[in-house]
């Protein structure tokens, strides 16, 4: 996985706009647990794509850390600590465990 990422990292150096090659990194990022840098991968990503990071990224609209459980009891109670207005039709949801 690691000549992977760095061949990834390479496309990324000679084309800074492929947007698939970082939405490839930041999965393999995430698959071998270096969560903070695939963090950094995908916030680049949507900077790339403004207009529809959702569908031109392949990214999901749901939360999700990376973590799966069995069941959500697992997880205990979630809140929302703050929704932001992006748009006519768009709300940003930040959700905090509780």
């Amino acid at each position: 996985m690691q000549e992977t990422i760095a061949a990834l990292h390479q496309v990324i150096v000679l084309d800074p706009r492929d947007v698939e090659s970082y939405s490839l990194l930041g999965e393999a990022l995430a698959s071998v647990g270096e969560y903070a840098q695939a963090e950094r991968v995908y916030r680049r990503l949507v900077r790339l794509t403004p207009d529809d990071p959702i569908e031109i990224a392949g990214l999901d609209l749901q939360p999700c850390g990376g973590t799966h459980v069995r069941a959500t009891g697992e997880i205990g109670a979630v809140r929302v600590t703050q929704i932001e207005k992006k748009g006519k039709q768009n709300r940003r949801v930040r959700l905090a465990l509780a």
